[in-house]
């Protein structure tokens, strides 16, 4: 089975009031949060879909999982999230099932993996308001971003 998350319309109205960034979903790794649209986690829907943006953690998870992400080693996200009342359809490609998620009623988290679940998310760390590579992971101020496509 194959699953796709479609365009930005997917996110729109869904229900963030509680996000955590977490590696891996172990909810004993969390990166960031946001709650009651407050917190260390940003989210924002754009043109592309949903991309979220934070300040690495100044503490040992936070400085592997920058290392990792700067290494290549870690490069894609997954998402935990409800669907919305007819917010699928489902097709076949030949021997493949299809699943296309249209509508998310609701997101919970957003993970940074080396296997995520959907591999066109991709995850890079850069300075604070430059966009650039991240040159040391001993510089402080460190943002992750994600686009899902």
């Amino acid at each position: 089975m194959r699953w796709i998350l479609s365009k930005r319309s997917r996110f729109t109205g869904a229900e963030m009031k509680d996000v955590r960034a977490y590696y891996n979903h172990d909810k004993n790794n969390v990166l960031a949060r946001r709650k009651g649209g407050v917190g260390t986690l940003k989210l924002t829907i754009d043109s592309v879909g949903l991309r979220y943006e934070f300040i690495a953690p100044n503490t040992q998870l936070g400085n592997d999982t920058l290392e990792l992400i700067r290494r290549g080693d870690l490069d894609e996200s997954s998402f935990a999230f409800t669907i919305a009342e007819g917010g699928d359809r489902w097709t076949r490609e030949g021997e493949t099932r299809v699943r296309t998620i249209t509508k998310i009623a609701a997101l919970y988290d957003i993970s940074i993996c080396a296997e995520g679940a959907y591999a066109d998310t991709p995850v890079s760390a850069g300075n604070k308001g430059s966009g650039g590579p991240h040159p040391s992971v001993a510089n402080r101020l460190r943002r992750l971003n994600l686009i899902a496509r």
